[in-house]
């Protein structure tokens, strides 16, 4: 609910994000699934990767943040930034 509008305004095609929960029209505040969060990244990624048959061989992920650390660990270049 926020980040499609601006992937769709970029012409980024798919996107990870965490699922939030909506019972009878409102937000409950939780999620459905696994959150795109911490080692939930690595995971939603993996899922990704398999469905379009892609690698991380040639990845570069970008983070400012210790919760990337585990998706951080998985890319041949991983670059934290300030």
């Amino acid at each position: 609910f926020v980040t499609r509008p601006i992937a769709t305004a970029l012409g980024v095609d798919d996107i990870l994000t965490t699922d939030p929960e909506i019972v009878d029209g409102r937000y409950t505040g939780k999620f459905i699934g696994i959150p795109t969060f911490q080692k939930g990244k690595v995971i939603r990624l993996e899922d990704w990767l398999t469905e379009k048959k892609f690698t991380l061989d040639d990845a570069y992920f970008y983070s400012d943040s210790i919760n990337d650390l585990p998706l951080l660990e998985q890319v041949p270049n991983p670059i934290v930034v300030d």
